[in-house]
């Protein structure tokens, strides 16, 4: 008898390897990345979240005031 996973592994089309392009990724850092810049990255992201967060909640808010 044979085996599920031999039975349908001829319908399962292969996944497509789709090519990273190479340019368009960004230059690897080098290991020790400066801890400046790496906290004010962080801070960054974490103010653009608070941000977007509150600027959503203010979006839903509104219509109901009005």
């Amino acid at each position: 008898m044979a085996s599920p996973l031999s039975v349908l592994a001829p319908l399962i089309p292969p996944a497509p390897q789709v090519p990273v392009p190479l340019p368009l990724l960004p230059p690897p850092l080098p290991v020790p990345v400066p801890s400046l810049l790496n906290s004010g990255l962080q801070k960054l992201s974490r103010f653009l979240c608070c941000g977007w967060l509150v600027l959503m909640l203010l979006l839903l808010l509104l219509p109901t005031k009005a």
